[in-house]
């Protein structure tokens, strides 16, 4: 009788435990969502791009580094005219693959030099640093709205710097490289640098000074020759005595024989036989002169 329950236990518990391995085979239903199912993308196949749903505490930079592009990339993808407005339950389109970076244009863009690869530890300031540019430079060239925000393996557009212009081997430190000229440059002025030698100042040569011009007038004893004269402004007039006696040059006139000396006029006095007398006229008009020994009288015209 014991033999027979002994049996009876020894088949219920096989029972069992087929029971049990077939409910484990069996599989099980459930209508629970997946964990994190909003965060999974899904996929779009009429558009070629996945679709996200936009969790509360999401930002568009955390979307953008989860799927390996930029929010740039994202902005104009899902023309979003302000990147840092999405909101819970928003949808938002997101490259299917991961993508290192947004797809390259066909042409590069104007004023685009380098094109750097971020690597571990790098930050916008050292990466603008090493090209010698502003790191707001590089933010406004690739759409970064968080600058502080880059990833590895996210490809940056350089633009161009201002580099500084390289100093020519040889050149004084105090100065730069002077430029190359077909022929040699000009002289520099006295205010020279420290460091370089002013050149030799030669003195300017004085105008050449143009001889007086001279008219003769000849003294005779009974007349001037020529009794009238025409001169320029400026110029003068010489008399010569080539008679034996005295005689005179004297300004003024003399009306029925009664000679008046100008006031103020030119007089040369008594001229011995061979003596001279200059005098230069710096007024325009006709001056009448006359000799105060015969009486004989001349006239000098001056005009411009």
């Amino acid at each position: 009788m014991k033999a027979i329950h002994f049996r009876i236990g020894v088949a219920a518990m096989l029972c069992g435990m087929i029971v049990a391995v077939l409910l484990l085979a069996l599989p099980t239903t459930t209508n629970a969502a997946p964990k994190d199912q909003t965060r999974a993308p899904i996929v779009n196949t009429n558009s070629g791009y996945c679709t996200v749903i936009v969790q509360r505490g999401d930002a568009l930079y955390k979307i953008a580094a989860r799927h390996h592009t930029t929010t740039a990339y994202l902005a104009a993808l899902n023309n979003l005219f302000n990147p840092n407005y999405i909101y819970a339950g928003m949808v938002l389109k997101v490259p299917c693959a991961p993508q290192p970076w947004p797809q390259p244009q066909p042409h590069p863009q104007p004023g685009i030099c380098h094109y750097y690869v971020v690597q571990r530890g790098d930050w916008l300031k050292t990466i603008a640093w090493r090209f010698g540019v502003t790191w707001q430079a590089i933010a406004q060239a690739n759409g970064l709205y968080n600058p502080n925000h880059i990833y590895v393996g996210q490809r940056l557009a350089i633009p161009c710097g201002h580099q500084p212009p390289p100093i020519c081997p040889g050149c004084p430190p105090c100065q730069g490289c002077p430029p190359v000229y077909p022929t040699p440059p000009p002289p520099i002025c006295p205010s020279c640098p420290p460091c370089q030698g002013c050149p030799p100042v030669y003195p300017t040569p004085p105008p050449p000074t143009i001889p007086p011009i001279y008219h003769n007038v000849e003294i005779h004893d009974g007349f001037y020759a020529p009794p009238v004269l025409t001169i320029r402004l400026g110029q003068f007039v010489q008399w010569i005595n080539k008679s034996n006696n005295f005689h005179s040059v004297t300004q003024g006139l003399c009306p029925n024989g009664q000679c008046t000396p100008t006031p103020g006029g030119f007089n040369s006095g008594p001229r011995s036989p061979g003596a001279t007398f200059v005098h230069q006229f710096n007024q325009l008009g006709t001056f009448a002169y006359f000799d105060q020994f015969t009486g004989v009288g001349a006239t000098i015209a001056v005009v411009p």
